[in-house]
């Protein structure tokens, strides 16, 4: 059974190298694939740009991570397909973390040290398609600085919603726990979804806004560590092709 589920995440994961997220980033159509970091595409606006580079990765996580910069508009959407098919309540996901890193540049002098922020999409009322998203900005969680890479464990943070679900607007942020209570427990997590589940896709990391802000600012995003009960662990240390895989089949070993 186990070489089984092997099997098939790893053909999941050369498909999502090949066809793409089937849903659009409403900001910008259509998505390129990191060929470098295996399930993840990039959207990106205003001259932004998303790049696997060396010599800039996490403790403990390799050499890479992925670098975002922000443009004159929209900053960078990037989407990790994570390779688990079907739909699963919040209430299931066990690890969701993630680490940071703000590169001082020469905004530093007027611009507080920003973090990207990790996303994920949700469908409220169970039709199986995506009502808004549940947003963790380290901002709200803690002190960000330059220059320093920062763990984030975001079940154990606060999370806001971009539109109205009558719960944790960006004003009174909540646990995912407190989330996924409200309303009898209706919230759903599309995971590896073919439905349009969302505009970006079902988890990201993002780095700035649509609503603008000072072009330039660079920020870092390494080892995202996600697992839902029952399921083995998935990482993302954007080291390629061939380290994302052993890393996915390791997890799979550990999680038998």
């Amino acid at each position: 059974m186990r070489r089984i589920l092997a099997l098939l995440l790893l053909v999941v994961a050369l498909c999502a190298m090949t066809i793409g997220p089937a849903n659009a980033q409403i900001e910008s159509p259509i998505g390129v694939p990191m060929t470098q970091a295996p399930g993840w595409w990039k959207f990106t606006l205003g001259g932004a740009t998303a790049v696997v580079a060396g010599d800039t990765g996490a403790p403990g996580w390799g050499s890479k991570s992925l670098v975002m910069t922000t443009g004159e508009n929209q900053a960078v959407a990037s989407t990790d397909l994570l390779l688990v098919p079907g739909i699963t309540k919040i209430s299931s996901i066990v690890e969701l973390s993630y680490w940071t890193f703000a590169q001082p540049t020469s905004q530093s002098s007027i611009v507080s040290a920003k973090a990207p922020t990790l996303q994920l999409a949700v469908d409220v009322d169970q039709d199986l398609l995506w009502d808004t998203h549940l947003v963790y900005e380290p901002a709200f969680n803690g002190e960000v600085v330059y220059s320093t890479w920062q763990q984030w464990n975001t079940l154990e943070g606060l999370w806001y919603s971009t539109r109205d679900i009558g719960i944790a607007p960006q004003s009174d942020p909540r646990t995912l726990g407190e989330i996924f209570a409200h309303d009898g427990g209706a919230y759903f997590e599309i995971a590896f979804s073919l439905l349009p589940a969302d505009p970006g896709g079902d988890l990201r990391v993002q780095f700035g806004s649509s609503g603008g802000g000072y072009p330039g600012n660079v920020a870092r995003a390494d080892g995202i560590e996600f697992q839902l009960r029952n399921v083995p662990e998935i990482q993302t240390d954007f080291e390629g092709a061939v380290e994302y895989v052993v890393r996915l089949l390791n997890g799979l070993a550990d999680g038998d």
